[in-house]
């Protein structure tokens, strides 16, 4: 009697507990959540009136104007070589020497035997000369008249052949040492002096970087609104806050291909010597101005949706709306509809936010915190 007395009473007791936590999970899943959790927090801008440039932007490398490669036309070692790499030359300047004594001693051979052909020519005008006086005293039959005029075409012709192999030997002397083709930076020297060279070695490379080019390629509608001679901003990541001037030089008449894509080429001024030729560059290329332009702080717009959307802030709540946008300028990007003139956008946040949600700006929340 009582083991049953005892079961009984512990069969309450343990009924009665877990009854207690079963009401203490019910109560806790019906207690709302609380309402400050729902509320997000962003900080936010007004819609603006600015001027804005109308700008294609595009990315592209830089390059140096002119290259050229400076190859030996003998073969020989090099006995002089003044220059080093990163030296600056003028046109005409000294780049290096090609050993030349074979080559000097046959243009003094060359020339030696210019000088025995005028000899030789004289010599023969002057048998011309008195054998045409004899002829005419009937002294000299024209068979030695035909003679001597034969003896003279030979002289002239072997003085035309000797002077065209003087004129070859006296180059072959001058190839022997080379100079600049053009004003410029030597980038690469892959010789040293007693370096055996001949036509197919690069002695030196020269580039002309005073003034570069940036080589890009865009597509059929900014193509359409570019023009030749137009004004550009460059800017390189080395000199993130500095712009470098140009103008647009060439524009190809046609689409490549496979790219559909056109080339073309910027000119840039590179007189502070900054820029270096195959670094990556930026250009923008003003087409037009818009006055007066409604528009957004670039840090308000963000992509949903595949477009661009902004979050309206009005009346505590965020909505969303995709605005129609124009050119991008100076932080700023013209709005054609949709947005007004004073309107407030998140410019945090926004990423996490839904339409309707309920928002405040970071300095009304400060203000409640207080």
């Amino acid at each position: 009697m009582k083991a049953r007395i005892f079961w009984a009473v512990l069969g309450l007791v343990l009924l009665g507990y877990f009854g207690f936590r079963v009401m203490q999970v019910v109560e806790k899943r019906n207690q709302p959540e609380k309402k400050t959790s729902e509320v997000a927090v962003v900080r936010s801008a007004r819609v603006v009136k600015a001027d804005l440039r109308d700008k294609v932007s595009f990315t592209g490398t830089i390059r140096p104007r002119n290259e050229v490669d400076v190859f030996p036309k003998v073969g020989g070692r090099i006995e002089a070589l003044p220059v080093q790499i990163g030296d600056k030359v003028k046109a005409g300047q000294l780049l290096a020497v090609v050993e030349h004594k074979e080559i000097a001693w046959q243009a003094k051979a060359s020339e030696a035997a210019v000088q025995l052909a005028k000899a030789n020519l004289e010599g023969a005008r002057l048998n011309h000369d008195r054998t045409a006086a004899l002829f005419a005293g009937g002294s000299a039959t024209q068979a030695m008249v035909d003679q001597v005029k034969v003896g003279l075409a030979l002289a002239q012709a072997q003085l035309a052949q000797a002077e065209a192999a003087n004129g070859l030997a006296q180059q072959s002397l001058a190839n022997a040492t080379l100079f600049a083709p053009i004003a410029g930076t030597v980038i690469r020297r892959p010789v040293n002096l007693g370096t055996n060279v001949g036509p197919p070695t690069v002695v030196a490379t020269l580039q002309d970087v005073a003034t570069l080019k940036l080589e890009a390629a865009v597509d059929a509608v900014a193509y359409a609104r570019l023009t030749k001679g137009a004004l550009a901003e460059v800017v390189v990541d080395a000199f993130a806050s500095e712009t470098f001037p140009g103008k647009v030089t060439l524009l190809s008449p046609s689409l490549d291909s496979i790219t559909r894509r056109a080339a073309l080429e910027i000119e840039v001024d590179n007189e502070s010597g900054k820029l270096l030729p195959n670094m990556f560059a930026r250009a923008d290329v003003v087409v037009g101005e818009l006055k007066d332009a409604v528009a957004v702080p670039r840090a308000a717009l963000f992509e949903a949706g595949g477009g661009a959307v902004v979050f309206r802030i009005k009346g505590g709540r965020a909505q969303m709306v995709r605005p129609v946008l124009g050119p991008a300028d100076k932080g700023l990007v013209a709005v054609f509809s949709g947005l007004a003139e004073g309107d407030e956008l998140a410019i945090t946040g926004q990423a996490g936010l839904a339409d309707g949600a309920e928002v405040k700006v970071a300095s009304e929340a400060r203000a409640e915190s207080r």
